[in-house]
């Protein structure tokens, strides 16, 4: 005869209460692809007014893992013209998120992250600025949802500095706090 306790060992303590569900440890990863395993998957770039550049994903991020290289080809009238993103995020004003990511560049230099909206009134006032050097070092980003929009986007973006100019960016996350 199979006992409660003996069912609930056996079927891996799926009736245990203390199991059921763990609303703090469960954290939910927001950016789809942020580790670059699917190449540009989930990931735009955004070369306006004559500004270009080269987009691609390479293995020679930190620890060996992938990482998305982005070299300035030609720039333009503004270095925002140059940037990359991840759209369709949900932002729940006032709630707290984190965004974390591994960077650097060939030519230290300052690049912006912002949390925008990504359409009109393209609302970019959740963003920070960060010097990036030709060391990996990891970066955090915290920040307070400014709206309510299901069309977010986090962008990566003053990136048309100088022509030549190379940046990487690997194990890139955003989570609520």
């Amino acid at each position: 005869m199979i006992t409660l306790l003996m069912a609930t060992a056996l079927l891996g303590g799926f009736f245990c209460p203390a199991r059921a569900a763990d609303p703090v440890t469960a954290v939910a990863e927001m950016l789809h692809n942020g580790d670059f395993s699917a190449g540009l998957t989930h990931w735009e770039s955004e070369q306006a007014n004559g500004a270009t550049a080269r987009i691609d994903v390479v293995p020679d991020g930190p620890a060996g893992h992938p990482a998305l290289r982005f070299e300035v080809l030609s720039v333009s009238d503004q270095s925002w013209r140059l940037q990359w993103s991840q759209k369709r995020i949900s932002i729940t004003q006032g709630r707290p998120y984190v965004l974390t990511f591994w960077a650097r560049a060939k030519n230290a230099g300052a690049i912006n992250v912002t949390c925008m909206q990504n359409h009109a009134p393209w609302d970019h006032a959740t963003q920070a600025k960060f010097e990036l050097t030709p060391e990996w070092r990891q970066f955090e980003f915290p920040f307070t949802g400014a709206w309510d929009d299901t069309d977010a986007r986090i962008s990566f973006t003053n990136l048309g500095t100088a022509i030549g100019q190379e940046y990487w960016f690997a194990r890139c996350s955003l989570q609520p706090r």
